[in-house]
């Protein structure tokens, strides 16, 4: 298992975590996220053995740079929600 991040705003959290899904290593299950944008956009993603993957992006409801910290907290919260639904989904 790897889990990659990003916190340092990069321009497209998406495409960030898209690129390191597919630069990962087919023979082992990727996490990845990143964010924030100026707008609170951030991106989760996963790719599991085989090259199955999935990367979606959302919107923290915790806006502002004095916010940041709480930001992290809840995207990693709903990333490790997310990622366990789809790991069931998979059969994993």
């Amino acid at each position: 298992m790897i889990l990659t991040t990003e916190w340092l705003s990069p321009a497209s959290p998406l495409e960030w975590v898209e690129q390191a899904l597919d630069d990962a290593d087919e023979l082992a299950t990727t996490f990845a996220i990143a964010g924030f944008t100026p707008s609170g956009e951030w991106a989760l993603g996963m790719r599991t053995e085989g090259g199955h993957t999935h990367a979606e992006a959302l919107l923290t409801p915790y806006k502002g740079k004095e916010l940041l910290d709480r930001s992290r907290r809840y995207a990693v919260e709903l990333a490790l929600k997310r990622w366990c639904e789809l790991l069931e989904r998979r059969g994993h």
